[in-house]
């Protein structure tokens, strides 16, 4: 197991320690945070938790609850796709979000992908005696959503399963990789969010700010923007994007951004309205953006953020 039993003393970081040593992992292995799991919600540890405190919590609630491994930030330097332990730690990361409907795949996409996957989990194609196509459902359960199996053409993946004939796992599994990581924010670190007011704010109460204003008029950034966003935090800046979408509507990089403010059910970004602010852009009145979202204290970690901004 690689949870041994954990002692009540034992915070986050020393677990962490001995989880990457115990997975095959060197200690100086970089961007690698322990996650706690309860029903729909995910949440990265800080390393002066205790996990015997949360389990204890958990188990009183008689909640379901896992620890889970992951690599918390993708820094360019800090990933080793070399290293056969992380290597694979990331193409299983990288299946799972896709599972969760966090890469905006096409039809085509979905189809290579289930290829690349059916080749390693059941081999060279064969169609069974009645020319029906391998259990090409079960291979999808495991890297694509629902919503996107329930779609994605079954001959489309033989065609492509068939070109794979002879591929061993090593090498499909770098091709799963190369797919998802055509995805520009492959690095970045998602949260679903939903705007809840602009650059408009400036005409509310300060009260806001402070957050002891809970009721926030429903009012989009623009009126051609989705309400329910993707906002993907990577070592460039923050982006905000529709969600399964590919660009983003609005980019801040962290020089732009003025400041953030965090709280249990929104998150606070004053930042500049271009952005090629810093880059030599004209100055503009910076714009206030309310994002309602129950991860506002994920989304200001201010010591991953230190962290991205340095590189």
């Amino acid at each position: 197991m690689l949870f041994r039993s954990i002692r009540p003393s034992e915070n986050t970081g020393n677990l962490l320690l001995s989880v990457l040593e115990r997975v095959g992992l060197t200690k100086q292995a970089k961007g690698y945070a322990l996650y706690e799991f309860s029903l729909s919600q995910e949440r990265s540890l800080n390393p002066e938790e205790h996990p015997s405190e949360l389990i204890s919590r958990w188990e009183q609630q008689s909640k379901s609850f896992r620890f889970c491994l992951r690599k918390h930030l993708f820094i360019d330097g800090w990933i080793d796709l070399a290293h056969p332990v992380e290597k694979e730690l990331i193409y299983l990361q990288l299946l799972h979000s896709a599972r969760c409907d966090r890469f905006p795949v096409s039809e085509t996409e979905a189809a290579v992908l289930v290829a690349l996957q059916a080749q390693i989990e059941l081999g060279d194609y064969h169609s069974t005696a009645a020319g029906e196509f391998p259990d090409y459902c079960h291979v999808s359960a495991h890297c694509l959503p629902t919503r996107v199996a329930a779609v994605v053409s079954h001959e489309a993946v033989a065609r492509h399963h068939q070109s794979l004939v002879g591929s061993g796992a090593g090498v499909m599994k770098q091709g799963v990789l190369n797919l998802l990581q055509s995805w520009p924010w492959w690095k970045a670190t998602l949260f679903e969010v939903t705007v809840s007011i602009s650059h408009l704010l400036s005409c509310l109460s300060a009260d806001l700010i402070n957050h002891r204003l809970l009721l926030v008029p429903q009012q989009s950034f623009t009126s051609a923007w989705p309400r329910a966003l993707w906002l993907a935090v990577d070592q460039l800046g923050v982006h905000l994007s529709a969600r399964q979408r590919s660009h983003p509507l609005a980019s801040f990089e962290y020089e732009s951004i003025h400041s953030f403010t965090p709280s249990p059910t929104y998150f606070l970004l004053i930042a500049a309205s271009s952005s090629t602010a810093g880059r030599g852009g004209a100055e503009s009145k910076p714009s206030k953006i309310v994002l309602h979202t129950a991860c506002g204290y994920q989304i200001g970690d201010r010591k991953s953020t230190r962290l991205l901004q340095s590189h």
